[in-house]
């Protein structure tokens, strides 16, 4: 068989598409009309901690809210609640079925991955796949995933990070 055959790993799932109700999906989740997305697991290792922090410090823009859809450990609600920020600046949701997922990764404005770990980045590819914009750390998994589709922001000075996040 030789060249005939590629092993290609992990890929964007082919039911990502905007489904033909997005507008509806829109309406019942409540989204902005411009807002950022970060699809993690709510843990420290994927950063969503700093996401929050940023939002907090006023270094990501106000006019664009940011989305966390994600479950986990991490009780991002109290978090937020500490830190003050309402809700219309930003919201964390469990996870969604396909295709309310997909309605979110094609009308976002951009693709936040902050991830602070090794992994592979799906959520940054299945974002790619539907032509939003990504913005992701330095994390290995995440820089081998997006090469240089996506923006890197260096995880080097973790006090800094929202800021250069914004930027």
């Amino acid at each position: 068989l030789g060249n005939r055959i590629r092993v290609i790993p992990g890929a964007a799932s082919s039911d990502l598409e905007r489904p033909d109700d997005a507008d509806d999906r829109r309406a019942r989740l409540g989204l902005p009309d411009r807002f950022m997305l970060s699809v993690e697991p709510l843990t420290a290792a994927s950063g969503v901690g700093d996401l929050v922090t940023a939002v907090a410090d006023g270094a990501l823009p106000d006019d664009v809210p940011l989305i966390i859809v994600g479950e986990g450990p991490l009780d991002l609600d109290s978090a937020i609640a500490d830190a003050g920020v309402s809700s219309d600046r930003l919201r964390v949701i469990p996870l969604l079925d396909r295709r309310d997922l997909a309605t979110l990764y094609h009308d976002a404005a951009l693709l936040v991955a902050p991830t602070v770990v090794d992994g592979f980045g799906q959520s940054a590819l299945e974002a790619m796949r539907a032509g939003t914009p990504v913005v992701h750390t330095d994390a290995e998994g995440l820089a081998e995933t997006c090469l240089d589709a996506g923006v890197i922001v260096e995880r080097s000075e973790p006090s800094t990070f929202g800021h250069r996040l914004a930027e």
